[in-house]
């Protein structure tokens, strides 16, 4: 897998920013491999997101170039049998909520706390 982000890494048309600057409600996204020296590596995805989390994951759902990204990078996981996401929508949103859950957060901070992302592309209210 962690092959498949170095190509899309290398790609002058990166499909994860492409997806990502589609979707107007994401700070920041970090993708992270956890555990790179054993058989089982992980991927950690950590972003900061606008609204809550039913609407965030369909922002992704609805994105044209997002659940495609999700599908390559899901067809690499292990017990992820709910491909493509578009067409197994709730059974995605599950398996967020779950993984999710395994790794809540204990602090934190935004030194802009009340400023969505549309607001500050836009521009206004600085």
């Amino acid at each position: 897998m962690k092959r498949i982000f170095e190509e899309m890494q290398d790609d002058e048309n990166n499909p994860v920013f492409t997806a990502l600057n589609t979707i107007k409600t994401v700070h920041f996204a970090r993708f992270v491999f956890l555990d790179t020296e054993t058989d089982s590596p992980k991927l950690l995805v950590v972003t900061t997101y606008d609204g809550d989390e039913d609407e965030y994951f369909d922002d992704f759902l609805a994105s044209p170039t997002a659940a495609p990204v999700f599908d390559r990078i899901l067809s690499h996981i292990k017990d992820a049998p709910f491909l493509p996401v578009t067409e197994n929508k709730e059974e995605f949103k599950k398996y967020l909520r779950e993984e999710n859950g395994k790794l809540p957060a204990l602090l934190f901070y935004s030194a802009y706390p009340n400023k969505t992302v549309e607001t500050i592309l836009g521009g206004s209210g600085w």
